[in-house]
C-alpha cells in the first residue's frame, strides 16, 4: 500500500491521473518493488475544470462522483481505487461487486451508508434523483472488513480505509497525505 500510494503521490504531483487503478494492473517483482501499470487511459490533468470522460476504470474501483455525472473529477478518483483495493488485500475478495451503476451503488451504500449523510453536494449532481438510495443505509465498513477479513484488523488500518473510502472527494485523503498517516508507523513498518 505505501508504495501503491508513493506512486500514485508521484503521478497526482505531476498532474496526471490513472483513471485504472485496480489489483490486475499492480505488477510486484521478485523483490517486492511495486510497479503501477497499463496507462491506457491515464490522463494529463491541468485544469480543475476541464471535462473529463465518465467512461474509464473498471466498474468495481469506480469513485461515487462519477457515477453521479461529475465530469469535473480530480484524482480523488484514484484514490478511491486505492481504497478500494486496500479494501480487496484485507478480505480477499473486491469490496464493492455491481455488475451496471445502480448495482455498484447499492453495493456501496449497504456498506458505507447513504452519500448524503457526509456529502450533502451530491444532490445536486445530475443523475443524483435516479441513483439515490431507496432506503435508510447505515455504514458498516469497520464490521464488515473485521468479519470479512481472516487478518486481525487494526483501528488505524481501519481509519486510513476509511479516509480513502470517503463519499466526498473533497473530504478524501490524498495520497500525500495518506503516505504520513499513523499505520505506516506500526511494527511490521513498511520497507
Amino acid at each position: 500500500m505505501k508504495q501503491l500510494l508513493e506512486g500514485c503521490a508521484y503521478l497526482h504531483k505531476r498532474k496526471f491521473l490513472h483513471r485504472d487503478l485496480k489489483p490486475r494492473n499492480l505488477l510486484l517483482n521478485n523483490d517486492g518493488i511495486l510497479k503501477i501499470a497499463d496507462f491506457g487511459l491515464a490522463r494529463l490533468h491541468i485544469d480543475q475544470f476541464a471535462l473529463l470522460s465518465a467512461n474509464m476504470t473498471t466498474l468495481w474501483y469506480k469513485a461515487p462522483e462519477v457515477f453521479f455525472d461529475n465530469y469535473f473529477y480530480s484524482n480523488k478518483i484514484d484514490i478511491w481505487a486505492i481504497g478500494c483495493i486496500l479494501a480487496e488485500f484485507l478480505i480477499k475478495n473486491p469490496i464493492f461487486t455491481g455488475s451496471t451503476a445502480s448495482t455498484q451503488l447499492r453495493s456501496m451504500y449497504n456498506i458505507l451508508g447513504a452519500p448524503e449523510d457526509n456529502w450533502p453536494e451530491v444532490k445536486d449532481y445530475k443523475y443524483w434523483y435516479e441513483l439515490k438510495p431507496q432506503k435508510e443505509y447505515r455504514k458498516q465498513l469497520f464490521n464488515h472488513i473485521k468479519e470479512k477479513s481472516h487478518l486481525k484488523i487494526d483501528d488505524l488500518c481501519l481509519d486510513l480505509l476509511d479516509r480513502l473510502l470517503c463519499y466526498n472527494p473533497d473530504s478524501r485523503i490524498s495520497a500525500e497525505t495518506a503516505l504520513q498517516h499513523p499505520w505506516f508507523e506500526q511494527e511490521p513498518v513498511a520497507c
